[in-house]
């Protein structure tokens, strides 16, 4: 099997995660600069400085690395959880990747999920929430979810989610830029909610759960695992859901520019017979013409039953005119499992209620 990088060369390695964004040596340098930052910056907004409040409640999905841990499918399915409790949500996120005219790749899930749910992306993600509860449509909204908030302080919040990737050791990470970690495992304190996601895949679960537990010894983690619910295959520009298992008798090639490829990697060996070929590329990946072209070529040399990527990747690859493409392209949708939802469901629940019997006016 033939597979190629995030630089488009080809070889025949499986995905290599390296310790950092930057050698060795280097991280080590600067590390102590990066630490002393995220320390003062910390220590800014525990005092409450630069932080404003709105006057309804704040959910925060994040995490504590750089890379995929699974919040999108989280905010989805906190948002789907606050309907059906009748709380009327919107999503607040940066919009990272996003160009002139082109969404990033969340809010285009996001808007393709949950199509009723505003979502604001922009950097200023306060200056798009006023802008939204001032509107017509924002005189509905009961409550803000923040998409990547836990490092986003600017804006006070009722409740923090955090979302912990059981697959990497954690505990034995870095903080950048020698490891891939954006602030000390002690932060956890500030933590409400911790969710351990792909334990499917976990093999140091158990000294996960006690480095968590070590740094938030008052929160009980959450058990969650990544899934695929169901297929999107899309051929000739139109949509048909079918079961996974309608996957299990094809040869795939799969494509995906996300924060963690070798978790999607070993679903699709799951799902499928075989991968005849895989394009491995950065995380939020543009899809630029020379990409696409590589792409269309190397599946079509591989004889791929389909090509398989990511729902995140088909807000990209979904502006592809269809006859293109030489195969159907399949996008698996993952949901979240949880061991014991109803202790979230409740405790969002009871946030929230908290949250709205103490509201205050926006300040800042």
């Amino acid at each position: 099997m033939t597979s190629i990088d995030g630089r488009g060369q080809s070889n025949n390695a499986s995905v290599v995660e390296h310790r950092g964004p930057v050698p060795a040596f280097l991280g080590s340098v600067l590390k102590p600069l990066y630490t002393i930052g995220i320390a003062r910056a910390n220590k800014k907004f525990d005092r409450g400085i630069g932080v404003e409040t709105l006057d309804i409640p704040v959910f925060s999905v994040g995490n504590l690395t750089v890379g995929g841990t699974g919040k999108t499918p989280m905010v989805i399915y906190l948002v789907r959880e606050l309907q059906r409790l009748d709380i009327r949500p919107c999503i607040a996120m940066r919009g990272y990747g996003a160009t002139p005219g082109m969404p990033s790749d969340e809010q285009d899930e996001y808007t393709r999920a949950l199509p009723e749910v505003p979502v604001i992306a922009q950097p200023d993600r306060i200056n798009g929430i006023r802008h939204l509860l001032a509107s017509e449509r924002g005189q509905d909204i009961d409550c803000v979810v923040l998409d990547d908030g836990f490092q986003h302080r600017q804006i006070a919040r009722d409740c923090d989610i955090v979302l912990i990737d059981a697959s990497k050791p954690i505990h034995r990470d870095s903080l950048l830029p020698k490891g891939w970690m954006r602030e000390p495992i002690s932060s956890l304190k500030r933590a409400d909610v911790i969710i351990m996601t792909r334990v499917q895949d976990a093999v140091e679960l158990d000294e996960a759960f006690g480095a968590v537990r070590q740094h938030a010894p008052d929160v009980t983690p959450v058990r969650a695992s990544n899934t695929w619910t169901e297929c999107i295959v899309n051929e000739n520009n139109t949509d048909m859901a079918r079961p996974v298992s309608w996957l299990s008798d094809k040869s795939v090639f799969v494509v995906a520019g996300i924060g963690n490829p070798s978790s999607f990697l070993r679903q699709c060996e799951q799902h499928t017979t075989s991968i005849a070929g895989s394009m491995m590329l950065r995380d939020h990946n543009p899809y630029e013409n020379a990409t696409v072209l590589q792409l269309i070529d190397c599946a079509a040399k591989s004889s791929a039953d389909c090509i398989l990527t990511t729902d995140k990747d088909w807000s990209k690859l979904r502006h592809v005119q269809s006859s293109r493409w030489p195969c159907p392209v399949v996008r698996p949708i993952v949901g979240m499992q949880l061991d014991n939802p109803g202790v979230l469901t409740q405790h969002i629940l009871s946030v929230f209620e908290r949250a709205r019997a103490a509201t205050k006016p926006l300040s800042g």
